[in-house]
């Protein structure tokens, strides 16, 4: 699956991340960064690894998941992340390894940023950084409330 530049972009307007910047913002952004096709079963961000992106997810899905290993005997899917979403987002945040995996499920073109580059952009530009900051911080926010309404709903054994 292969999205023009004008389709791309107007995939990456609709996405999370960016919701609140102006057309000039988001074409900035979109300038710092780069389009990316991934083929079915792409493994890009690795548990334990290094990640120095965040990535878009313009068309296509990802699975975020665990891993088998000698701790893990199976494999555990996190969540799975479809266009409008984002990943990488907890190691631009504090610039730790990777807590999980992340590959495509299918046919996927992602807009990729890399750290270095959006925190420039940010120092150069703060509206910019102030917006996706804050859609960093909601959407993080989101999520910690989701898992603790899943923990709520867990029964302990009487």
């Amino acid at each position: 699956m292969t999205l023009t530049k004008d389709a791309a972009y107007a995939a990456l307007v609709d996405n999370q991340l960016i919701k609140g910047l102006s057309p000039d913002q988001v074409q900035v952004f979109y300038e710092n960064g780069k389009v990316v096709q991934a083929k079915p079963g792409m493994v890009f961000i690795s548990e334990g690894g290094v990640n120095k992106h965040i990535y878009l997810v313009l068309s296509g899905g990802l699975e975020v998941f665990l891993p088998d290993n000698e701790i893990r005997f199976s494999k555990i899917t996190l969540a799975m992340r479809a266009p409008g979403h984002y990943v990488g987002e907890y190691s631009f945040l504090d610039s730790s390894k990777a807590s999980a995996s992340v590959k495509t499920n299918q046919e996927t073109v992602l807009f990729q940023i890399s750290h270095v580059d959006a925190e420039s952009l940010f120092d150069s530009t703060p509206d910019i950084g102030r917006v996706i900051y804050r859609n960093l911080l909601l959407n993080l926010v989101t999520r910690l409330r989701e898992s603790d309404q899943e923990l709520d709903m867990i029964q302990p054994f009487t």
